[in-house]
């Protein structure tokens, strides 16, 4: 028993130090002061599909969840520490999709893949725009293509 407890406080204190995921840090910065926050679930989404045409928003339909953090209006000190902690990020959950660095601002795009299918989507922004947005939902690759190119 006494192994038992030892290999598993050694599992999970290698899982601690390996970095953040993506939960801790919604959890971390949900609760930060002046961040603005939104979390609409499968019903609330629900009553938003009929009002909005499916050519304006790609993949709607397939959408169930969707939270946002906004952090643009919090302090420098928490920017830099959302930054610190999306540079130590290792989520085994999510692939890299795009990661971009453009004037100081770095945006990670993260899919999580189910069945040949994209089950989420999270987008994190870091600098003066810091954001952080998961999508939930079952898109194709297809669909995500219509959000990139202008059309």
């Amino acid at each position: 028993m006494k192994k038992y407890f030892l290999c598993l406080s050694l599992f999970l204190i290698a899982q601690w130090s390996l970095g953040q995921n993506v939960k801790q840090l919604f959890a971390e910065f949900s609760k930060t002061e002046n961040a603005e926050c939104v979390n609409l679930n499968n019903l609330e989404t629900s009553f938003l599909k009929p009002f909005v045409k499916s050519n304006d928003i790609p993949g709607l339909k397939n959408m169930k969840a969707v939270q946002v953090i906004d952090l643009s209006n919090c302090p420098e000190e928490v920017k830099q520490r959302f930054a610190e902690k999306v540079k130590s990020l290792n989520d085994k959950e999510y692939e890299t999709m795009v990661s971009s660095n453009e004037n100081g601002e770095k945006v990670r795009v993260l899919v999580k893949i189910k069945k040949e299918e994209i089950s989420e989507l999270v987008v994190i922004t870091t600098g003066d725009d810091a954001s952080l947005v998961k999508i939930k939902g079952s898109f194709k690759q297809s669909d995500l293509a219509k959000y990139t190119t202008n059309q």
